[in-house]
């Protein structure tokens, strides 16, 4: 499956039940091997030494890594709860496929706008799941990213250019042509038809309205969040195939000032998909909390009550 094909063929309700639910596979046992501890440290200690974590998690020394609190130049290296030392060793996997994730949104960012370093570290801030999905991980009306890639979201475009673009990149069969008499008055009828003056959304567009409708409705904002950003890659997908530069596209963006000078005459094919990590990221269970010039903060979802370890 290609991002071109979503949403029609994106598994919506199997992404769904991933949004803020890691796998915490290792729970029970992660569970067993940090009760009694007396701090998180020896908590994370005893998590190491029986292999649920990298021995590499105890180094409190380098910048580059995972942090759970304090400044960009002198992060926390060891959570503040044992519970969140838990949590990180029943998913160890997940969490480190998280940080991957997101430092790879910031090589691919970094190519096109001001961001933080990719080496940077990453902040973790804890928060319940079920409170994540309900009301997602920031105000609506709020960016998480910088302003240069709130460009790249279909709403900037006119919905006739996003029928354009996808015609150009998957071109659709041709549809038998009426013949004869038929034929004749389908032109006829064609040439007098008044023209609506509204624009009437893709089908695509339909799709993707309807299921972060829908995502909001059943299931929160958080699945409606989701379904942002993997719109957001699948628009990049779509722009994957023009030969066209921003300049061209976006004239009149004020947003363009915000571009490095090489990415404006640069075509939009032979730039990244920048959105594609974050769309991945949400089907470990984690999510970018925010992304500015100087830190990158990733959600992690809090044990809660009832919470048992997923096959």
């Amino acid at each position: 499956m290609t991002l071109l094909n979503w949403p029609k063929e994106l598994d919506a309700d199997a992404l769904f039940a991933r949004v803020f639910r890691p796998e915490r596979a290792r729970l029970a046992e992660a569970m067993a091997v940090t009760e009694g501890a007396e701090s998180p440290r020896e908590a994370l200690e005893r998590a190491v030494a029986r292999g649920l974590c990298p021995e590499d998690w105890l180094d409190t020394s380098s910048l580059r890594g995972r942090a759970f609190g304090g400044k960009v130049h002198s992060p926390r290296r060891i959570p503040q709860l044992i519970e969140t030392v838990t949590a990180l060793a029943s998913d160890a996997e997940g969490v480190l496929a998280a940080e991957e994730l997101a430092r790879e949104f910031l090589r691919r960012a970094g190519r096109m706008t001001t961001v933080a370093s990719p080496e940077a570290p990453l902040f973790w801030r804890e928060r319940g799941g079920q409170k994540l999905r309900r009301r997602g991980i920031f105000p609506e009306g709020r960016s998480v990213f910088p302003p240069a890639l709130m460009l790249f979201h279909d709403v900037q475009f006119d919905y006739r250019d996003v029928d354009k673009l996808l015609v150009a990149r998957d071109p659709p069969p041709p549809s038998p042509q009426p013949t004869g008499l038929r034929g004749l008055l389908a032109t006829v009828r064609k040439a007098f038809q008044p023209q609506s003056p509204y624009r009437r959304p893709t089908p695509h567009i339909d799709e993707w309205n309807g299921l972060a409708n829908r995502a909001s409705r059943e299931h929160g904002v958080g699945c409606a969040q989701a379904i942002d950003h993997h719109r957001r890659a699948w628009f990049c997908a779509v722009l994957g195939g023009e030969k066209r530069t921003l300049r061209d596209l976006f004239p009149n963006s004020t947003l363009l000032v915000a571009y490095r000078r090489e990415v404006l005459d640069a075509s939009l094919s032979t730039l990244p998909n920048v959105f594609e990590p974050l769309a991945r990221l949400w089907w470990t269970g984690y999510a970018l909390r925010v992304v500015n010039f100087e830190r990158i903060e990733l959600q992690l979802p809090r044990l809660e009550e009832g919470d048992v370890a997923r096959p």
